[in-house]
């Protein structure tokens, strides 16, 4: 992934999960709030100010104390923008 495409990006906890939560969208410039009724891994959100895609998924983080699970939710730009929640090849080939 492209580093100017993680500034958009937030982490939060794993608590969070299958509940509702409320999201400031994360396009530059746009302060609208989107509201989710229950996190699911793979949706994608549609801003209904400035358009922009949003997508919500697990990250996995290993260390010396185990694995540590977190949602991530980013903006969707560039090559990474889809219509659908499952990834295209050319995500993972830079």
């Amino acid at each position: 992934m492209p580093a100017f495409e993680r500034v958009n990006k937030r982490h939060f906890p794993a608590t969070a999960f299958n509940h509702g939560h409320s999201q400031v969208c994360l396009s530059p410039g746009c302060d609208n709030v989107l509201i989710i009724e229950r996190l699911e891994e793979g949706q994608i959100w549609l801003c209904g100010v400035c358009y922009g895609k949003h997508e919500f998924h697990l990250e996995y983080a290993s260390g010396p104390g185990g694995r540590l699970r977190f949602g991530t939710v980013w903006l969707l730009r560039g090559e990474h923008e889809r219509d659908k929640g499952e990834p295209d090849i050319a995500e993972f080939v830079e």
